[in-house]
Order: C-alpha cells, then structure tokens, then sequence
C-alpha cells in the first residue's frame, strides 16, 4: 500500500463523510487545488501533484504551511534562508560544475581515444584484406604444384613402369 499523498491527508483532516469541507476556506484551498491541476495538464512544463497542492495552499509562511499542521514535515523539505545554508549550497553548486567540467575533458579525451582506435582498426582491417589476398594466391600456387607434382609423379610412374616391361 502506498503512503497517502498530502492531498489525500488534507482531505480526510477537512471534508466531512458527505464530502462537505469543515469551512469555507478549506472549500476555497481545495477548488483552487483541483483548478491548479486541470491548468496543468496543459503547461508545457507541468509540475507535481505535490507542488500543486502547496501553491494551493499558499505556500510557506513564517516556517509553516496551511492546514497540513505536523504532518507537512512527512511531504515537503522546509526552505531554509540561513546564509549558512545558502554557504553549503554554493559550494555544492561550485563542486557540481568541476564535476561536470572534468567529465566533459574526459568525455572528450576518451572521444579523441576512439577516433585513434577507429584509424587503427582501419588499418589493421587493410592489412588483413591484403593477407587475406596474399593467403588465397599462396593457397592456389600451392594447389597448382600440388597438380603438377601428382601429374610428374604419375608420369615418372608410367615411365618406370615401361622401363620395366622393355627390361624383362
């Protein structure tokens, strides 16, 4: 079973049992939700069930959010506008961008180190065309003295043979 959504929660905590809402600006917090969500399906950049529902509920203020009370800690990460934090998150941001900067050098060095190898496959390819066509020359040259060396031995076998017969 999935864990309840803070939709969901907000629902059960601010709608009666016929589906009436506790108060008016439950209703209002709610129809503004549903509206978010019809909206969004048409934005070309379309954002989460969960990001919708806190804009409908107006978002964070003083270090809370409407009508969720304890449980907001179980769905959304509090913003933190310590200049602290702000410290640690740039120098995330600064690590992050060396990072990518290193893997785009040796992306482009291992794209360099393919290239070399395509060249050197080819090569290699070519030679092995060639010994492949100096390997089948050989093979019929030898096929060739083969024929030769079967026929000279057939001759060399007749000829003693007719020695043979006028000796005797």
């Amino acid at each position: 079973m999935r864990p309840p959504t803070p939709s969901e929660v907000y629902y059960k905590g601010h709608a009666k049992e016929n589906g009436e809402f506790v108060d008016e600006t439950s209703r209002k917090v709610w129809a503004d939700f549903q509206s978010k969500k019809s909206t969004n399906l048409e934005d070309e950049n379309p954002k989460t069930e969960n990001e919708l529902f806190l804009e409908a509920l107006g978002g964070w203020k003083n270090g809370r959010v409407y009508g969720l009370g304890n449980a907001i800690d179980n769905f959304y990460v509090k913003p933190n506008n310590d200049p602290s934090f702000k410290k640690v998150r740039n120098e995330l941001v600064t690590n992050l961008t060396s990072n990518v900067e290193l893997l785009s050098s040796k992306n482009l060095e291992q794209a360099k180190e393919i290239e070399e190898t395509k060249v050197v496959l080819d090569e290699t390819t070519t030679k092995l065309n060639e010994t492949e066509k100096k390997l089948d020359e050989t093979t019929r040259q030898l096929k060739e003295t083969t024929d030769a060396m079967k026929a000279m031995q057939a001759q060399i076998l007749f000829l003693t043979e007719n020695v043979i017969l006028r000796l005797s």
